[in-house]
């Protein structure tokens, strides 16, 4: 989502297999400004779990994930939807839960922690559609 911003934006353009950031676009839409920073607070409070997962801390953050390749664009479609649908009823549960934690809480003193749970999904075939738009622009100009 974040990519679609940008493209929108005209900040960055998507390539095969990479986002490129468009140096001449200097302008600062407060949209995409909010979005970025959010994304980035993500993007480190992912990274600070992971760490520590792996520098043996005693509190152990969740971090799991599933891997698998060889998958039709159906199979990959069919995933992204319950992936989709899973991870909105998993975020909706947990907002639903902190929510209440934060009602029960309303008395205490020390209340200067947060937290972060986050679902993505991801499955290149954008990066496939591209490559093989790609390789099929080459053919046609070299038959």
């Amino acid at each position: 989502m974040i990519v679609q911003e940008w493209r929108h934006h005209d900040i960055a353009q998507q390539e095969i297999s990479r986002v490129k950031l468009s140096a001449e676009s200097g302008q600062e839409n407060q949209d995409f400004v909010e979005s970025s920073q959010f994304f980035g607070q993500k993007i480190q409070d992912h990274l600070n779990a992971g760490c520590n997962n792996l520098m043996g801390h005693k509190q152990v953050y969740t971090d799991r994930s599933v891997l698998l390749n060889r998958l039709s664009m159906k199979a990959a479609a069919q995933l992204s939807d319950l992936a989709n649908r899973l991870g909105m009823q998993a975020l909706q549960q947990i907002n639903r839960t902190a929510m209440q934690f934060q009602a029960d809480d309303e008395g205490l003193e020390v209340r200067d922690l947060r937290m972060k749970f986050g679902v993505f999904y991801f499955n290149g075939a954008q990066q496939l559609i591209a490559a093989n738009n790609n390789s099929s622009a080459r053919a046609e100009q070299h038959p």
